[in-house]
């Protein structure tokens, strides 16, 4: 497992450290875009199509999840309470995210946020997720 950080949670760092290419697996070469920081048994499939590092992070990402704050920040202290050294990520378009909301995220012990914003235009995030 590739140890990150905690200013290094996000998805968007990931890329830092690998493209997710498989070229240097599937080919036994390097990418000339590859960043080269990774050895070949710091990778991992990941999904069916996608290589890379297998980090000390754990993402909560799908949906909107900011509609069951409490399960979330149950979850996350039950992943601190492990003392594996892990990250908590949690993936979220920010609605949900009051000041309360907040609070009990940070109670919890959650390291990092990724707001994912589709469209600052409703029509057009609409269009982009489906939803109203």
């Amino acid at each position: 497992m590739y140890k990150e950080p905690r200013s290094n949670v996000t998805s968007w760092h990931a890329h830092e450290l690998c493209r997710g290419c498989g070229s240097c697996i599937i080919l036994e070469r390097r990418s000339k875009y590859c960043p080269g920081k990774l050895r070949l048994d710091q990778l991992t499939l990941l999904d069916d199509l996608t290589w890379g590092p297998a980090r000390n992070i754990v993402s909560f990402t799908g949906e909107d999840l900011t509609c069951q704050p409490e399960f979330y920040a149950e979850a996350t202290k039950e992943i601190k309470s492990l003392g594996l050294d892990l990250w908590v990520l949690f993936e979220t378009n920010g609605y949900g995210l009051t000041p309360s909301t907040l609070d009990l995220f940070k109670e919890a012990g959650l390291d990092s946020f990724w707001l994912d914003i589709k469209a600052y235009d409703d029509e057009v995030h609409r269009k982009l997720t489906g939803f109203k």
